[in-house]
């Protein structure tokens, strides 16, 4: 690990010479020195460590970019929501981190000697997304604001995806990125079940959630994760305590979405080797049913009028239900509307008032289908939006092939979690604002990146070995 690490910095930071590296250090410590100076005389010292706090940031993701990707996951899953949503100046961290992500991984492609196969894929899907939406944005965009600035935003994060290509396959640090994973998720659970992500209440449609924010990403992706690499048996023993608490956290969320996704994902995932003990699964699923009738049976979570989660979860196919209603007839029309300008998407104002069905429950300040798949077309066109899909798919289903074929058991888990979780976050996505959500963009991005850059590393010249019953 230390050799990679030592590797990457070498092909990040330039070689300069003796004198201009001291020189450079001589007049930029006199140049912080004097400013320092001046904050503190003008009584600006929290403007200071603020300062001092984003600069040793920015340098620590331009030196380490894979452990501060790492960071950054963990963080996401730990409570996304509320991170994203500070502000650095007129920008969000979100912005921010993402522009310095950026910046590391185009030094690293400018310095490094490497080839790194997969950044075609990061190429064509920032071109299919980029072009159509930067068109859009200046002949259908009728202003700039808030509005347009968080509908573009879907498309800004799919830099994220070029970050997690260049960094995890030049790096190609999965041992890391799991732990950063388990222990992301398992921050949740603690900001979740001590009461600072939300008290638990009913949800527009009469869903109990355990907390206010969503947290089904950290609990669904845990859960994956702790699944696919046990199959490859590279797992330690006490992670597996884990699962149980995170299946019992996800279904507490009460998102029927999160459940087909992670259903779909788990199915898929044992269904291209299904070598893992079912047991293993069996006991996660009871003991976590077990804690749900637990807490509700003795009145921990209880909220008046809402629905249980086992209830809830018969009208997943209730095309009469309320909120059913007002997201196919929602779908219906940005599709439609997508098909009228197929090439360059309706723009990124807020959706026109005629095709926006009346409300079912309450008024929201800038309605949205609850589908960023169909947000997407209508934003960049139906032809761009088709082929983005494309490349999507083909890219899980890859990934799911390496996972039954490849000879390193490290890789098969990698590709096979990946998949699993690229899944997971799809469907998620698929019946939510997922990726109008900076948070819920960035883990879905990065998935899609780390994953495509697994598929083109395992094509490296590794051997493989016909596929195992």
């Amino acid at each position: 690990m230390g050799s990679v690490a030592r590797i990457e910095r070498r092909s990040v930071v330039p070689r300069l010479s003796p004198k201009f590296r001291d020189f450079a250090i001589v007049v930029l410590t006199c140049l912080l020195a004097g400013g320092a100076g001046r904050l503190v005389a003008q009584g600006r010292g929290e403007q200071l460590l603020m300062a001092a706090a984003g600069l040793a940031i920015a340098v620590a993701i331009f030196l380490w970019p894979s452990a501060a990707l790492a960071v950054w996951v963990a963080a996401l899953l730990a409570n996304g929501r509320e991170l994203t949503h500070f502000q650095v100046g007129p920008l969000y961290v979100t912005e921010v981190v993402l522009g310095l992500f950026a910046f590391a991984a185009i030094a690293h492609l400018t310095y490094s000697r490497r080839r790194l196969s997969g950044l075609k894929f990061s190429v064509v899907l920032i071109v299919l997304l980029w072009v159509p939406a930067f068109a859009g944005l200046a002949l259908r965009t009728n202003s700039i604001d808030r509005v347009s600035a968080t509908n573009l935003a879907m498309i800004v994060a799919s830099v994220f995806a070029f970050v997690a290509v260049v960094l995890g396959e030049a790096t190609d640090d999965r041992a890391r990125l799991f732990k950063a994973v388990v222990l992301g998720s398992l921050l949740a659970l603690v900001v979740v079940f001590t009461g600072y992500g939300g008290e638990s209440g009913a949800t527009s449609t009469g869903a109990i959630r355990i907390a206010h924010g969503s947290f089904v990403q950290p609990f669904g992706i845990a859960a994956i994760a702790i699944i696919t690499v046990a199959r490859e048996r590279l797992l330690r023993r006490r992670y597996l305590l884990l699962l149980p608490p995170f299946l019992t956290g996800l279904l507490l969320m009460n998102s029927r979405s999160a459940w087909v996704g992670f259903g779909l994902a788990v199915g898929l995932f044992l269904a291209t080797r299904p070598t893992v003990r079912p047991r293993l699964v069996l006991v996660s699923v009871v003991a976590a049913l077990a804690a749900l009738f637990t807490l509700f049976n003795y009145g921990l979570i209880s909220v008046p009028g809402a629905t249980l989660s086992i209830e809830r979860a018969n009208s997943i196919t209730d095309t009469n239900d309320p909120n059913t209603e007002y997201r196919l007839s929602f779908w219906s029309a940005v599709a439609k509307r997508s098909l009228t300008s197929p090439l360059i998407g309706g723009g990124f104002d807020a959706y026109p008032s005629e095709i926006v069905p009346r409300h079912t429950t309450f008024d929201e300040e800038n309605p949205a289908p609850h589908n960023s798949f169909v947000a997407l077309a209508y934003r960049v066109g139906a032809i761009p939006a088709a082929l983005v899909f494309a490349l999507l798919i083909s890219l899980i289903w890859r990934g799911f092939a390496i996972s039954r074929r490849h000879i390193d058991p490290a890789m098969r888990a990698t590709t096979s979690a990946l998949a699993s979780v690229a899944v997971f976050l799809s469907v998620h996505v698929f019946f939510n604002v997922g990726l109008e959500v900076p948070y819920a963009a960035a883990l879905f991005w990065l998935t899609f990146g780390l994953l495509a850059a697994a598929v083109y590393r395992s094509r490296g010249g590794v051997k493989t070995h016909p596929a195992q019953p």
